[in-house]
């Protein structure tokens, strides 16, 4: 499975709803970032690395490069 966030919902036995509560994200917002029919775009990517951990170079690699966490 390479969607960053439907992996931590599942290693995490969360719903789609108890996911969205953690995050702000309508239950529908985040089953269509778990399904990939939602881009996980810069915001929303930002957004589950603060509440979650996620790092951002696994939610959105192509705007976020390894070792960008540790930059200035």
């Amino acid at each position: 499975m390479n969607n960053a966030v439907e992996k931590y919902r599942n290693d995490h036995g969360l719903t789609y709803a108890e996911l969205g509560r953690l995050t702000g994200y309508t239950r529908a917002t985040v089953l269509k970032h778990c399904r990939g029919e939602l881009s996980v775009a810069g915001k929303a990517a930002v957004r589950y690395h603060a509440l979650l951990g996620i790092p951002l170079t696994d939610l959105c690699p192509d705007l976020f490069k390894e070792g960008a966490e540790n930059a200035a």
